[in-house]
Order: structure tokens, then C-alpha cells, then sequence
């Protein structure tokens, strides 16, 4: 029987170079004569804590429960041995061996449960990041539709505003007391001239026409409409700037109003905030001559901003950025 008993039979051959244990295992089990048949099984410890918490962690150890010696009046037989075996020691072994069972199915359960919840929570976790991984797709993808539609609206005001800058400078003779020079991105190089009393806002809404001029034109034909006649800014738009034009040698950033440098251009900024809110053409290029050779900086960025919000167009612009020599 498996847990349960163990049968310690002791035969009475102490001969010299005998078991040494025997002495030891006869004085524990107290028998003085032979045969002699003794039962054993596992029974709970005596705690040696009075707190029940304490108590039940004690392991059981193994106890005699009854013992068996031969007499004239009760011979040891097999069928006195089944007796005893059934009337006694089975009834008080077979309970606390049934709980130790019971404990040790009650574990397995409760591991294998632990292991089933583990495995529950572990779907449910990687559910939980599929959905978050997809909630913050379909977020990142609606905001960059959103910034897309924002770029378009943008880039789409922006054309209407050079469309109307455009059709203002055409209609406005050119001034003659400074003309300006610039290179484009594309080493085109374009010239205008201005009155001393133009502001440099003016200056750079000429050269952000010039630099629009090809895409504005793509975007018309691709929308098969030619350039629609702006007779007013779209109403409630400022055109900022998101470039820098300067002067090559020495080097000087011509400034411009506060509020019409983009933020990147914070030395366009700085500089027209120490002269005044707008600044003119002849406060601008004070001794730099008749003629002022300017280059373009932040072509990049100006197109980042500005343009058409289309992937993949390859502008003129694109060629080439000049660097300040």
C-alpha cells in the first residue's frame, strides 16, 4: 500500500558482526522478545508553536502506532496480523494519509490553475498590446492625416497669397534706388529693383514668389487649372517667411519684421527687433551699393513649410541649397 504503512520485522539472529542498528531499532521500538512485528505510518508532528499558521507547516514524521508480540495466549498467525492490521491500524492511519493526499492534489490543482491563469492573463496581455499597438496606429495615422490636411490648407493659401503678390508686383513699377540680386535654389538668378522707402518685407515677398513660381505652376497644370487671379491676400493670412537672405561678402542677414520671420529664422528676427518693427530697403542695404548680390538660406526648410505638401516632387529647388561663400 503505497503512503501508508511500513511493517518492521525483527528476527532475533544478533550474532556477532550482525546489523549494528539492530540494538539502536529494538530499544526504539521497546521489544524484548521475538517475533515481534511493529506498525508505523505517517502521523502529524506535535508543533512545538501554539500558532496554528506555524502549527500546519510542520512536517509529519513517521510514529509507531501498534506493536505485536508473540505470547502462548495471542501467537502471532497470519490471520490474527489481518485482524489487527484492519481493526486497528488502518483506521488510524488511512485518515491523515487521506489528507495528506488531498493536500497534495489540492497543490497540483492549484499549480495547474496557476499555470492556466498565467496563461489566461499572458493572451490577454499580448490582446491588450495589439489593440493598444493598434489604437496608437490608427492615432498616429489620423494625426497625420490631419497634418497632411493642414499642410495642403496651408500650402494652398500660401499659393494664393504669391498668386496675389505676383499680380501686385506686376502692377507696381520697379523702384531705382537699389536693386536687388538674388540666386535662387535652382541657380537661377533673378533681379528687381525698390524704392528706398520699401520695406524688406517686400523684398522677400518678391524672392518667395520667385522661389514658388515652379511649383506653383506644377500645381496649377496638375490640377488642370492655370493660375487663378488673386485681386486680395486670403483673407485672415500672414505670409511668413522661412528663409533668410543675406548678403555674401561680409556676411550680413538682411532683417525683417518680427512677426513675418518664422520661427527658425530667429536671426532675421533679432535683427529687425533692435531696428524697429519694419524695416527699409534703405535702412537694410545702407552702404552696401546700388547693386546687393544676395543668396538664399534655408531653402530646406522654406520648402518644408511652405509648399505643396505633395511626397515626392522633385523641384528645381531640391538641386541645390546655397551655401554662404
Amino acid at each position: 500500500m503505497r503512503h501508508v504503512l511500513s511493517t518492521f520485522s525483527r528476527r532475533a539472529h544478533l550474532q556477532a558482526g550482525a546489523d549494528a542498528r539492530a540494538p539502536a531499532v529494538g530499544q526504539t521500538l521497546s521489544y524484548i522478545a521475538l517475533p515481534f512485528v511493529a506498525f508505523v505510518a505517517l502521523q502529524p508532528s506535535t508543533p512545538t508553536s501554539s500558532n496554528p499558521a506555524t502549527a500546519s507547516t510542520v512536517a509529519p514524521r513517521l510514529r509507531l502506532l501498534t506493536r505485536l508480540e508473540h505470547s502462548s495466549s495471542a501467537p502471532l498467525t497470519a490471520a490474527s496480523l489481518h485482524t489487527h492490521l484492519v481493526t486497528l491500524v488502518l483506521p488510524r492511519a488511512k485518515p491523515y494519509l487521506a489528507r495528506l493526499r488531498a493536500q497534495d492534489a489540492q497543490r497540483a490543482a492549484d499549480r495547474l490553475a496557476r499555470r492556466d491563469e498565467e496563461k489566461v492573463l499572458a493572451v490577454r496581455r499580448r490582446e491588450e498590446e495589439r489593440r493598444r499597438a493598434e489604437r496608437e496606429a490608427a492615432e498616429r495615422a489620423e494625426r497625420a492625416q490631419a497634418e497632411l490636411r493642414e499642410r495642403e490648407r496651408v500650402a494652398g493659401l500660401a499659393r494664393r497669397w504669391r498668386a496675389w503678390k505676383r499680380a501686385e508686383l506686376a502692377g507696381r513699377p520697379e523702384g531705382n534706388d537699389v536693386r536687388v540680386a538674388v540666386r535662387l535654389g535652382n541657380g537661377r538668378r533673378a533681379m528687381r529693383g525698390f524704392r528706398a522707402e520699401d520695406g524688406t518685407d517686400e523684398v522677400y515677398g518678391w524672392v518667395e514668389c520667385e522661389l514658388g513660381a515652379a511649383d506653383d505652376a506644377a500645381q496649377a497644370q496638375a490640377e488642370g487649372e492655370g493660375e487663378v487671379e488673386q485681386r486680395a491676400p486670403p483673407e485672415g493670412w500672414l505670409q511668413q517667411f522661412h528663409f533668410r537672405l543675406a548678403t555674401t561678402f561680409p556676411r550680413q542677414v538682411i532683417p525683417l519684421a518680427p512677426h513675418l520671420a518664422a520661427p527658425s529664422s530667429a536671426a532675421s528676427a533679432a535683427a529687425a527687433a533692435a531696428t524697429g518693427e519694419r524695416v527699409s530697403v534703405d535702412e537694410a542695404f545702407r552702404g552696401l551699393g546700388k547693386t546687393v548680390n544676395l543668396v538664399v538660406d534655408g531653402l530646406e526648410e522654406r520648402r518644408r513649410m511652405s509648399m505643396s505638401s505633395r511626397e515626392g516632387d522633385d523641384s528645381d529647388e531640391d538641386e541645390e541649397e546655397l551655401e554662404s561663400d
